[in-house]
């Protein structure tokens, strides 16, 4: 609707001219009449008027019209004009000149012109010139063109300027005003390459063309209309320059066909009714500044295609949508979308956001919505909803593929939904929140090595009825209270097996969780199967799935690779989730007497306490054979060879032998000594004891009396030893009671040293049968008796006498 109400002002402005171009006289030559206040300026001999304080001067040489602060007024007849040429003209402008072109009517009606040239006409010069009219200020019947001056010009009832042909500005300062009309218009093309223009119309475009419109440069344009503020029927390009178009009913700026915007342009566009840019045809940026923005329709919008490259910087703010267009493609820039009312960046065929774009969507409905293709692998996408999904597409059978860094994000359902599949590539890294869940789709779910972090409040991180792959990467995904950080839902078809719908490739969970699946179960009258992670310590999944896990880290393990080193068995490996520790495992063995010292990571010892895993790495167990040293080793009990790998092996390992008693200090009269007994073998001291202290040396002093028994005799030394010791010496034996015939007698002897006396019996005396009385025989014999016992004694007595003597002087 929108782009046939342009093309009928489009035709409604060329017929409105057709009765003016029947007065044309000619096109594209030098004029034979140059009328300037009333009087042809041709005619004059020296080709100079009069105009109010100055004048109006004709270079015939260069077909060049000099207006020197003139002042003008239009009179009737060659069509009103103030300034009247049948050819080509060129204007040069010297100070501040004027045209009154209001004053010429016909039937009533204003009809006079500013200036009109039936050929091209172009203006010039550092002067200024004000056309003050009620139909048209400028008109010309081929190629309009402005290079310098100061032109304001406004029009109550047609266009302030107006070009049958095209319409140039390469410089100078133009301020157009129509009620009715575009305050500048051209046929054809409309450039505008440099200088400051200002259009505007209260009843239509504030600038347009019939053909296309092209701004570059330095130029500086401000349109503002009731319909487009800037307007063209072939397409518009803006390669430079600063651009503020607004259209108060309608949109910003608007183009039937294709519309471009590039270089280091800065182009603000404001819709009223309708978008701030709008395009029947492809739009495309690559480059400048873009803020494009409507209030009650869509910031920027084409059915065709929106094609954003480069590095452009763009802000679009709409009620309905920011973007919207059948296809759109971002590979760059920097792009900030906001709807207000619904989804912030929409796509009826294919919604691609790539390269280095930097995207931040935020919608009242959805951020991003595609029906159908979507891809987003950009540098960076951020996609915020307030009512509904973040990310969307809605044909089923259609995939969201992601190979960028996503940031997705719903206050009140999924942040990422399809209705088809999802597939992600080793660039993804995607951060998804929902007021329900994380991530849904209707189809399966491949994530290739991506980095993905969902979370639902609500409902499941990770939704599917499809499959769940999950190949590399690093997944964190949390559910919301009662439900599973990841979760596939298959309904039985006819004959079909429960099987599990998660499938995980080189990925291993933080805390030991597995994949685990249960049998069908009736629900609305289906029969369906949930595929979620357990703990490590279950073995089955509730029907309930009260024991599915809530939140779960997958990533790609490291591998830790255990070298036997030429031990018993073969090398194994281990794989640790990042970060964590690798369990120690049981120690190898190897034959051959060799002796396991640790698992090395190189040349260091590797430390299963303290060491977490950041690489794939290969441990080596170490190994060493016993070499016993020569040198005992012992303690309290044993003695052994020890291994000189200082590992703790022993070898001989046998009990002490203790040797004899081994000085190590002789005792004194005034110190202790000291002794000790050690192995024979080890030398190991077994026993240390003190030596008491020795005596001071002794002279024994014999006692007064004697001592005796009934052998010896002796004297005693106060030390308790024994002097002098002897057998007894006795005497003569002493008759102490003789004996009688019917009783012993006795006697006694006595020792002459000690003076011990020895009692013997007398056996009772025989009768005799003739009993001797003291006859001389008896006497001869006695006497012969005494004599000799005398002499025994004498002798007895000095052999003692000389025997003691003998061990006195010993």
């Amino acid at each position: 609707m929108k782009r046939l109400t342009s093309m009928l002002l489009v035709l409604c402005m060329v017929f409105a001219w057709m009765p003016m171009a029947a007065f044309a006289a000619g096109s594209g030559t030098n004029p034979t009449e140059i009328w300037v206040n009333g009087v042809d300026i041709l005619r004059d001999s020296d080709k100079t008027l009069e105009c109010g304080g100055g004048t109006a001067d004709y270079e015939e040489s260069s077909n060049t019209l000099i207006l020197n602060s003139a002042a003008i007024t239009a009179r009737e007849g060659r069509e009103g004009a103030g300034i009247y040429a049948n050819g080509d003209l060129k204007i040069v402008l010297h100070g501040s000149s004027f045209i009154d072109s209001s004053v010429v009517s016909e039937s009533g009606e204003a009809v006079s012109v500013g200036v009109k040239a039936d050929g091209a006409l172009n203006i010039s010069g550092s002067g200024s010139l004000h056309v003050d009219t009620e139909f048209a200020a400028f008109v010309s019947e081929r190629d309009m063109t402005f290079a310098g001056g100061v032109i304001t010009a406004s029009s109550a009832l047609s266009n302030a300027f107006y070009a049958r042909a095209s319409l140039g500005i390469s410089g100078g300062d133009i301020t157009a005003v129509s009620n009715n009309y575009p305050a500048l218009w051209a046929d054809t093309n409309l450039t505008i390459t440099g200088g400051k223009v200002n259009a505007a119309s209260s009843g239509s475009n504030g600038m347009g063309a019939g053909g296309s419109l092209s701004i570059g440069g330095a130029a500086d344009v401000t349109a503002e209309g009731f319909y487009p503020g800037l307007f063209a029927n072939d397409g518009i390009s803006i390669s430079g320059g600063k651009v503020d178009a607004t259209g108060t009913d309608d949109s910003g700026i608007f183009t039937n066909e294709t519309l471009s915007i590039s270089g280091t342009s800065n182009v603000t566009a404001m819709g009223g009714r309708y978008c701030g840019l709008q395009a029947g045809g492809a739009i495309t940026i690559s480059g400048g500044k873009v803020n494009a923005a409507s209030p009650n329709d869509s910031a920027i919008y084409t059915p065709d295609s929106i094609t954003v490259t480069g590095s452009p910087e763009i802000t679009a703010e709409g009620y309905l949508r920011a973007l919207q267009t059948a296809d759109l493609d971002i590979s760059g820039g920097t792009i900030n979308a906001t709807s207000m009312g619904e989804s912030a960046i929409t796509a009826t065929e294919k919604l691609s956001i790539t390269g280095n774009a930097n995207v931040i969507a935020n919608g009242k409905v959805c951020a991003l919505l595609a029906a159908n293709v979507m891809i987003l692998s950009a540098k960076n996408i951020e996609a915020y909803s307030e009512t509904n999904y973040a990310v969307s597409n809605v044909t089923k059978d259609k995939d969201i593929i992601i190979g960028g860094k996503l940031m997705a994000e719903s206050q009140n359902v999924y942040a990422i939904r399809s209705f088809g599949g999802i597939i992600t590539d080793s660039n993804a890294d995607i951060s998804a929140k929902g007021g329900w869940g994380g991530i849904q789709a209707d189809g399966d779910i491949t994530f290739n090595g991506s980095k993905i972090e969902a979370a639902g409040k609500d409902d499941d991180g990770v939704y599917s009825t499809g499959v769940i792959s999950i190949n590399g990467g690093s997944v964190h995904a949390k559910g919301g209270a009662g439900y599973a950080a990841i979760r596939a839902k298959s309904v039985q078809t006819a004959g079909e097996a429960a099987a599990s719908k998660i499938e995980l490739s080189n990925l291993v969970e933080k805390n030991g969780g597995k994949v685990a699946f249960m049998d069908w179960f009736v629900s609305d009258t289906k029969a369906k199967s949930f595929t979620t992670f357990i703990g490590k310590d279950d073995t089955t999944l509730n029907t309930s799935m009260s024991n599915a896990l809530r939140e779960i880290w997958l990533a790609a393990p490291y591998t830790v690779t255990f070298d036997v080193n030429g031990g018993d068995g073969d090398h194994f490996t281990e794989k640790v989730y990042p970060n964590n520790k690798v369990t120690k495992p049981a120690d190898p063995t190897k034959s051959g007497g060799y002796i396991f010292s640790g698992w090395f990571n190189g040349d260091t010892a590797f430390d299963f306490t303290a060491t977490t895993i950041s690489e794939d790495m290969t441990l080596t167990a170490n190994w060493h054979a016993h070499t016993y040293g020569e040198g005992w080793k012992s303690d309290a009990t044993n003695h052994w060879h020890e291994c000189t790998a200082d590992d703790g092996a022993k070898n001989d390992v046998a009990a002490h032998e203790a040797g004899g008693w081994m000085i190590d200090k002789e005792a004194t009269e005034t110190e202790k000594g000291r002794q000790h007994r050690e192995c024979t073998v080890c030398q190991y001291v077994m026993e240390t004891e003190e030596i008491p202290v020795i005596p001071p040396q002794h002279t024994h002093t014999p006692s007064a009396e004697w001592t005796a028994d009934a052998n010896h005799h002796w004297q005693e030394c106060s030390c308790g030893e024994h002097i002098n010791a002897a057998a007894h010496n006795y005497g003569e034996w002493t008759e102490i009671k003789s004996a009688t015939e019917t009783e012993k007698g006795s006697k006694e002897r006595i020792c002459s040293a000690c003076g011990y006396k020895e009692i013997a019996d007398i056996p009772a005396a025989e009768k005799p049968d003739s009993p001797q009385t003291g006859g001389s025989s008896n006497m001869s014999l006695w006497a012969a008796l005494l004599l000799v016992s005398g002499g025994a004694f004498t002798g007895t007595v000095a052999i003692g006498k000389k025997k003691r003597r003998f061990e006195e002087e010993k």
